[in-house]
């Protein structure tokens, strides 16, 4: 981050993962029962789900449950 060229690259990094934090949350609130595999690859739940639980899930949880796992790694 010595220039300014390289602080927009990350900003525009920082930007695309709040929009989709931001996206994941409304989808959360608004239709919590629906599975998380409706936005998250199967790859991507099923390691949230094993850092979140120790285990790995045998089908995909639900949105509400994934968006609280999200919340937990951002502190």
């Amino acid at each position: 981050m010595d220039d300014a060229d390289s602080l927009e690259a990350c900003l525009a990094i920082d930007l695309v993962v709040a929009w989709r934090v931001y996206w994941l949350t409304m989808v959360g609130r608004e239709k919590p029962d629906i599975g998380c595999d409706q936005f998250l690859s199967e790859e991507e739940w099923r390691v949230l789900s094993a850092w979140a639980t120790g285990k790995m899930a045998d089908g995909p949880p639900r949105a509400q449950q994934v968006m609280r796992w999200i919340g937990k790694l951002g502190g």
